[in-house]
C-alpha cells in the first residue's frame, strides 16, 4: 500500500464557477456463461491439486463457494484523448447540463449517453468527493455527486458518442477486484493494468493530478466503504435469489434432508454479510453432498440463470407497456440457456407478459401434442425446447394456421402486415438510428432471408424444428452460430410485432375508412369554408422546396390552379391572408413508431393518424396582406396549459392563438 493521501490545498480561482458533475456506479449480475467459466476454472484448480505428484501439505478443502461473486460494477476507462484522466477508470458520468433539473436527472442522462443503458433504482451516496482540478486554463473546483444503480443482466454498455465521451472501453469489476483496485490503485491481472480515478483514491500516488482538502480525503474513504457496503448488499440479495431457486429445483429431484432444510432457513435469516458468507458455503456444500455433483451443478447453473431472468423480466418490465415487455421478453428468451418451461414460468410472473406467455404456450402445445412420445426421453418430457428440436417436418400453411389461431390473428391479411413491418424496420434504420448515433442500425436491420419470408417460413426459422442441437442453445463464438442466432431473433421479432400490432392495424384501418380527421372540425370552428374562386401558383427552388405561393382572384395563366382557400373568421383577420388546409393519412409505420416511442398499449391513445399542413397566401383584396404574412412578431400564448412567449410569423401566431382557445386543445 502507498502513503496515506494528505494533499496540499490549492487556491481556487474566483473567476471560474464550480463545475457540477455526476458519476454512477452501475451494478450488474454476471451471466451464467461467465459464472460457468469461473466455476470451471475453480474446479480445474481443485482437480490439478488432486492429481499433482506433489503431496498435499493439508487436506483438500471443499469447493469454496464464497469465492463466487455474482455481481460486478461497470467502470469506464478513459482513452488517450482525455488530457486529465487518460488510462484511468471511473464510474460512468459527466458534467451536469443546464437542461438537467436535478442531479438525479443528470445521472440518468449521462448513463444513457455514455453507456446506452437505462438504470434501475438510482440511489445517492451519503458522502461525495469534491476536488480542485488543475487544467491548462486554470484550476476548476469540481462538485461531485455519486450514485449507485443497477442495470439489467443482458445489457451491454457502449457509448452513443465515443469521441465525445473519450471512453476506451468498459471494465466489469467484482468486489474482490475493486478491493485490489482501491488498495493498490491497481494492477488487477497480468494482462490488464487498471488505474483508479485520482479523486476517488484513498492512497496517494506520485503522479496525483487532483487536490483535495482533508475533509474530502475523509469523504473518499467513506465513499469506498459505502461502495463496498452497497456491493455486499447486492451480492447478498443475489445469493438469496439463487439459493431459493436452487432449493426449489433440487427438491423436485428428491425431497431435501432435515439438515438442508435447517441450513436453508438459517441462510435466509442471517443479516450480516460475513456470516452470510459462512452460511452460503454451508448450504451449498450440504446440497452438493446430498444430491451429488452432476445434479447439483446442473441445478446450480440453472438457478443462476433463472435468477437473472427474474431480475430481467419480473422487475423493470412491470413498468413497461405490453409492447415493450414482450419485445424485452423475446430478446431475453434468445439469450437464455434455460429450458422453455422454466423460462416461461418465470416470465409469466410478470402480469404484463403473462397474456403473451399464455398464447406462446398454446402455440407450442398445439405443435408438440401430436408428437411421438417414444422419440422424447423421459428426462426431456417437460423440456419444450428439446421437444421442438425433435419435431418432424410440418407444412408451412399448417404452421401459419396454428400460429394465427393461437395469437388471434386474421390469416388473410398476414402478408400485407408483414410487409408493413418490414417497411417500419427499414425506416428505423435509414431515418432514425443511423442519424442519431452515426452508424448503421445493425441490431435493427432485417436480413433478406427474414424480410422476404412467409409466415410459415418465419415460424420455422424462429423455432428450428428438427435441430436437436437447438436444445443446447447458442454458443457465443463461431460466425455460423451467431448468424443463425441473428436470424432466429429477427424471425421472432417479426412474429412478435405481427401479434403486437394486431390492434394497431385494426384501429388504423377503421379510422382511415371513416376518413374523419379531428383537425377538420377544429379548423371549421375558426375558419370559413373553402372558397373556389381563388387561383394559386406554387413557386419552388432548385431542390423542390416551396418558396412562395402567388395568388390571383382570376385565372391569369394555365399554370395557376383553382383551389379552395379559407379565411380566419375573426373580423380583424378575415381579409389579412388566405389559408389552404391539407389533410393526409399518415403511413402505418408512423403509428407503429409512435406506439413504441410513447409506450402505448391502446392505439386510440395516439388519437390522430392524419397529417395536416397549412399553406398561407396573401389576399389580393387587401394591399397590406403581403407584408403582414411576412412580418415576425412575439406574443404570450397558452401552450400545453402554460403561458409561453412565442416568436414567429404573424399568421402562425394568429392560428396558434385561435387553436389554443378551442375546447380540449393543448
Amino acid at each position: 500500500m502507498g502513503e496515506v493521501f494528505i494533499p496540499e490545498i490549492k487556491e481556487f480561482s474566483k473567476e471560474k464557477k464550480p463545475q457540477d458533475v455526476v458519476r454512477v456506479f452501475l451494478a450488474q449480475s454476471r451471466s451464467v456463461e461467465e459464472m460457468g467459466g469461473i466455476i470451471q476454472e475453480m474446479q480445474d484448480e481443485m482437480e490439478n491439486k488432486k492429481t499433482s505428484e506433489k503431496p498435499l501439505e493439508k487436506p483438500l478443502k471443499p469447493f469454496d463457494f464464497t469465492r463466487l461473486l455474482f455481481n460486478t460494477i461497470v467502470w469506464a476507462e478513459k482513452d488517450e484523448k482525455s488530457t486529465q484522466n487518460a488510462g484511468q477508470v471511473m464510474p460512468v458520468g459527466g458534467k451536469v447540463d443546464e437542461t438537467d433539473k436535478t442531479f438525479h436527472a443528470a445521472a440518468m442522462r449521462e448513463v444513457l449517453e455514455e453507456t446506452h443503458l437505462r438504470v434501475l433504482d438510482l440511489e445517492e451516496f451519503e458522502k461525495n468527493v469534491d476536488y480542485t482540478l488543475s487544467t491548462n486554463k486554470g484550476d476548476v473546483e469540481i462538485k461531485q455527486k455519486l450514485f449507485f444503480a443497477r442495470i439489467l443482466p443482458t445489457s451491454t454498455a457502449f457509448p452513443i458518442n465515443p469521441e465525445e465521451d473519450k471512453i476506451k472501453k468498459f471494465h466489469n469489476l467484482d468486489l474482490s477486484m475493486m478491493g485490489r483496485l482501491y488498495a493498490d490503485n491497481g494492477e488487477l491481472s497480468d494482462s490488464d493494468k487498471v488505474e483508479l480515478l485520482g479523486n476517488l483514491r484513498i492512497y496517494k500516488t506520485e503522479d496525483e493530478k487532483v487536490s483535495r482538502d482533508p475533509d474530502n480525503k475523509k469523504n473518499a474513504v467513506a465513499v469506498f466503504f459505502e461502495l463496498a457496503d452497497k456491493s455486499q448488499r447486492a451480492e447478498k440479495s443475489k445469493r438469496e435469489s439463487i439459493i431459493k431457486l436452487l432449493y426449489d429445483y433440487l427438491s423436485q429431484i428428491k425431497p431435501g434432508s432435515e439438515g438442508i432444510d435447517s441450513a436453508f432457513d438459517k441462510f435466509l435469516r442471517v443479516p450480516n454479510f460475513y456470516q452470510h458468507q459462512i452460511e452460503f458455503q454451508n448450504i451449498c456444500t450440504l446440497m452438493q453432498e446430498y444430491y451429488g455433483e452432476a445434479d447439483f451443478w446442473s441445478a446450480f447453473k440453472t438457478a443462476i440463470e433463472a435468477s437473472n431472468l427474474e431480475e430481467e423480466l419480473v422487475g423493470p418490465s412491470t413498468k413497461e407497456s405490453y409492447i415493450e415487455s414482450v419485445m424485452h421478453t423475446i430478446y431475453a428468451l434468445l439469450e437464455t440457456q434455460c429450458d422453455y418451461d422454466i423460462f416461461l414460468d418465470i416470465a409469466r410472473k410478470n402480469p404484463k407478459v403473462a397474456p403473451f406467455v399464455d398464447k406462446l404456450k398454446t402455440f407450442i402445445d398445439a405443435l408438440t401434442d401430436e408428437q411421438d412420445e417414444e422419440e422424447v426421453p423421459d428426462y426431456q418430457k417437460h423440456n419444450l425446447k428439446y421437444k421442438l428440436g425433435t419435431l418432424k417436418e410440418i407444412p408451412d400453411d399448417l404452421l401459419a394456421s396454428v400460429f394465427c389461431e393461437s395469437f388471434g390473428i386474421e390469416e388473410k391479411n398476414v402478408n400485407n402486415r408483414l410487409q408493413n413491418i418490414n417497411i417500419f424496420l427499414e425506416n428505423l434504420v435509414n431515418k432514425a438510428f443511423s442519424q442519431r448515433i452515426g452508424g448503421q442500425g445493425n441490431s435493427v436491420e432485417t436480413t433478406n432471408e427474414i424480410s422476404g419470408a412467409s409466415l410459415g417460413q418465419l415460424i420455422r426459422r424462429a423455432f428450428p424444428f428438427g435441430d436437436k442441437s437447438w436444445a443446447e442453445g447458442f454458443e457465443k463464438t463461431g460466425d455460423g452460430k451467431l448468424e443463425k442466432k441473428r436470424q432466429v431473433f429477427e424471425a421472432r421479432r417479426q412474429l412478435a410485432l405481427l401479434h403486437l400490432y394486431t390492434r394497431t392495424d385494426e384501429y388504423y384501418d377503421a379510422v382511415r375508412e371513416a376518413g374523419k380527421a379531428p383537425i377538420t372540425a377544429l379548423w371549421n370552428d375558426f375558419m370559413t369554408p373553402p372558397s373556389n374562386n381563388i387561383f394559386t401558383k406554387a413557386i419552388f427552388d432548385e431542390k423542390g422546396s416551396l418558396l412562395d405561393v402567388q395568388v390571383s382572384s382570376i385565372k391569369d395563366a394555365d399554370d395557376y390552379d383553382e383551389v379552395g382557400m379559407r379565411k380566419v373568421k375573426a373580423d380583424r383577420l378575415k381579409d389579412k391572408y388566405l389559408i389552404k388546409t391539407n389533410v393526409r393519412t399518415k403511413s402505418i409505420d408512423s403509428l407503429y413508431r409512435k406506439m413504441i416511442e410513447r409506450g402505448f398499449d391502446d392505439p386510440a391513445k395516439a388519437k390522430d393518424i392524419f397529417g395536416r399542413s397549412l399553406v398561407l397566401a396573401s389576399n389580393p383584396s387587401d394591399p397590406n396582406s403581403y407584408n403582414y404574412i411576412r412580418t415576425r412578431g412575439t406574443r404570450d400564448l397558452r401552450i400545453k396549459g402554460q403561458l409561453s412567449s412565442c416568436s414567429d410569423m404573424q399568421p402562425v401566431l394568429d392560428i396558434i392563438e385561435h387553436m389554443s382557445k378551442q375546447p380540449g386543445v393543448e
